[in-house]
């Protein structure tokens, strides 16, 4: 399982390198976020150099927000959970 697993990262560091995005049917996309370095401009012309990679993201599928809302999952509410930090 390892193995596979190392094998799909692999192949999808790959895939973002090229600076496209990768689809998972039923899952989500991922995609690079890129910004203009510090002391460029964001003019048209500007050059590859000219900017860096700021982070991966990923998009969750509808089909996968829907599987994890059925779980029952809920975001941290205050009134509900007050022991919580």
């Amino acid at each position: 399982m390892q193995r596979a697993i190392d094998a799909f990262v692999e192949g999808l560091e790959d895939v973002l390198c090229e600076g496209d995005i990768v689809n998972i049917k039923n899952f989500g996309s991922f995609q690079l976020s890129a910004r203009f370095r510090k002391g460029k401009s964001g003019m048209a012309n500007s050059r590859a150099e000219s900017i860096e990679i700021k982070s991966v993201l990923f998009k969750a599928s509808k089909h996968l927000k829907a599987r994890i809302g059925k779980a029952g999952f809920e975001r941290y509410n205050e009134t509900l959970h007050p022991k919580r930090k």
